[in-house]
């Protein structure tokens, strides 16, 4: 018997250390009730997390006093089923973090990639490069009868346009007169030509 307590004794005394290392975390847990902390939580993320915590903890510690009083294994079998489900609940959620965490990462390795593309693609150098502006560059000097000249080349051609494009309008305008008149006229041939089958069939 002596033997055996002693035996039991490093177990019981782990047990209290863990205990006592528990309690400062379960009294940040408890020191409000679950319902009162998820209201003042914002984030549904950080909710999550405070709802998991709290349901393993209070499984794990009905799991080990179940154990410790011996209680019949159909109630350890639910307590068990309970904290299963629990951590199965906080396996999902690290598993989404690090989905989010993949994709972010994937997002900013595609930027880099494409940022370093873009460079290579440039030689490393802006759009507007100095080379572009390098060697003789021709001087132009000014020429009021060859500015005068080319202004009213221009405005003839603008003239020619604007000319072009009213008689462009006028031309579609008439088509779409004629047209519509041609419908016009078919549709009042119909109209006619059902009023005399009418006038036909009553006097028949």
């Amino acid at each position: 018997m002596d033997q055996d307590i002693k035996k039991i004794k490093p177990y019981i005394n782990n047990i209290k250390k863990q205990l006592n290392a528990l309690a400062p975390h379960l009294e940040t847990l408890t020191k409000k009730p679950l319902d009162e902390q998820l209201l003042e939580e914002n984030l549904e993320r950080n909710k999550l997390d405070i709802s998991n915590t709290y349901a393993y903890v209070l499984n794990s510690l009905f799991f080990a006093y179940g154990k410790v009083v011996g209680l019949q294994k159909e109630n350890i079998d639910l307590i068990r089923t309970e904290l299963n489900r629990v951590q199965n609940y906080m396996k999902q959620t690290n598993d989404y973090d690090n989905k989010i965490s993949n994709l972010k990462q994937k997002n900013k390795d595609y930027q880099n990639n494409l940022k370093n593309n873009i460079s290579k693609s440039l030689n490393n150098e802006p759009s507007i490069s100095k080379k572009n502006f390098q060697g003789k560059h021709t001087k132009f000097e000014n020429n009021d009868d060859d500015n005068n000249n080319k202004k009213n080349e221009e405005n003839d051609e603008d003239k020619n346009l604007s000319e072009y494009n009213s008689n462009l309008v006028n031309e579609i305008t008439e088509r779409i007169i004629k047209s519509k008149s041609k419908k016009d006229k078919i549709a009042k041939r119909q109209t006619n030509k059902n009023k005399n089958n009418k006038n036909k069939i009553g006097k028949i």
